[in-house]
């Protein structure tokens, strides 16, 4: 969503509420956020002429992030994860419309004897507590070459991250300590008016697990192709075209071809409330080497009611499955699926053959201090088959300090039908980030 040219229409209630457009912005004032493609071209602060003179003009970022999570599944012991990230991020400056970009992160764990991270990464933990993905590990998450002079387009050749509108199919998985990105070539175009598209090839997938050696195919060859084309129909209203090849060339289960289309807009009703609507169809086939000869349907119906500083959304997401076909589900392996279907992360994939329809409702709010409150409920139910999958309950509280420095705690609890495959669990984060 051109949240620009919307704020042009509305300049009262986004120049009001400053921290409140920042948000929306930056996409986390909702679960489904409207129609965007978060390929951002780098734009450095300096020019030069010379090779030697780009790199030592180039800027430089750090990022930390501490966080502790504890995590309890039935069956299982208690787990917990205390790990920080250090993200280091260099891009040289502006060299006759090229510039490159190296980034680096580093997670280390302390007191993880209870740490099951996955993938063989913590082998003598990983039988006996619930999954927690941020194995300890140093990756160069990122490193491409930009081109930039194009006439409103870019390209980048290399490893980087992007994502596509909620990141229900794609994105970047930035919650973990270690986000995953792409080797690819892609190209973001924005040189005709009130259209923007965007297309990638990715020959290998980098999972939150490439910085650790023990991870069982932390990395992945592909031949994968992506396309997505966002048009501006009026002032905020987009409606968004996309089809995505993917061909995994290990975990060839995950290969499949996904066309779709998604409207989003958002309008004024009076002068501090604002509603939003995000609608998304699409359908998925399998391809390539997939053993499994499917055909599966996604369905979103997203509603947001956004008031002053309080914001309440209502909505229903369906991956459709077949509880009598063994392999006939909706495949989402390049999503950033902790944004989705609750926090416990018990639907990282659908579950397999049935499916999932998650029925919910959001609440966030601008509190005193600085504080800012997100809660969620979800209802689940199997797509095919009979019985309900259970319940889920969200929440958070955080708080920034100096545009550099955030805290916040979460609270995530799942409890399952004693007829489902899901029993009662529970998580929580506490973390603390800093920007430099």
């Amino acid at each position: 969503m051109d949240l620009v040219n919307c704020q042009k229409n509305h300049p009262r209630y986004f120049n009001r509420f400053p921290l409140m457009t920042a948000m929306l912005l930056s996409g986390s004032l909702s679960l489904s956020v409207g129609a965007k493609v978060n390929n951002p071209m780098v734009i450095p602060t300096h020019k030069a002429a010379m090779l030697h003179e780009g790199v030592h003009k180039g800027d430089v970022a750090l990022h930390f992030r501490l966080r502790g999570e504890h995590a309890y599944e039935p069956q299982l012991n208690s787990g917990r994860a205390y790990t920080l990230s250090t993200k280091l991020t260099y891009n040289t400056a502006d060299m006759c419309d090229f510039l490159g970009l190296l980034e680096f992160d580093h997670v280390s764990s302390y007191f993880n004897e209870k740490h099951n991270a996955g993938l063989g990464t913590t082998p003598g933990q990983e039988p006996y507590f619930p999954l927690i993905p941020d194995p300890e590990g140093t990756a160069m998450t990122q490193a491409f070459v930009q081109f930039h002079g194009w006439n409103q387009n870019h390209v980048k050749l290399g490893r980087q991250a992007f994502s596509f509108d909620d990141e229900r199919f794609v994105g970047g998985s930035e919650f973990r300590q270690t986000p995953q990105t792409y080797d690819a070539i892609s190209l973001h175009s924005a040189m005709i008016p009130n259209l923007q598209w965007f297309y990638a090839y990715i020959f290998q997938y980098n999972s939150p697990w490439q910085g650790n050696k023990r991870a069982v195919e932390g990395q992945r060859k592909h031949n994968t192709h992506l396309i997505n084309v966002t048009w501006n129909v009026v002032p905020c209203v987009d409606l968004v075209g996309y089809a995505y090849f993917i061909d995994d060339e290990v975990f060839t289960t995950d290969s499949s071809d996904t066309f779709g289309a998604r409207l989003s807009g958002r309008t004024r009703i009076e002068r501090d409330f604002v509603f939003k609507y995000n609608l998304e169809i699409a359908t998925q086939n399998d391809a390539h080497n997939n053993p499994f000869d499917y055909t599966a349907n996604y369905y979103l119906i997203d509603l947001h009611a956004v008031y002053l500083d309080y914001s309440i959304n209502l909505g229903f997401a369906s991956l459709e499955g077949d509880d009598k076909s063994p392999g006939k589900y909706l495949r989402t392996p390049l999503a950033s699926s902790h944004m989705h279907q609750g926090w416990t992360d018990n639907f990282l994939y659908s579950p397999t053959n049935r499916g999932v329809k998650d029925y919910y409702v959001g609440l966030r709010a601008d509190l005193i201090f600085g504080l800012k409150a997100i809660g969620a409920y979800h209802y689940y139910d199997h797509y095919s088959g009979d019985g309900s999958i259970g319940h889920e309950w969200d929440f958070g509280l955080s708080r920034n300090f100096l545009r550099q420095f955030d805290i916040g705690i979460e609270y995530a609890k799942f409890n399952g039908k004693p007829t489902s495959d899901y029993g009662t669990g529970h998580k929580w984060w506490l973390w603390f980030s800093m920007k430099i």
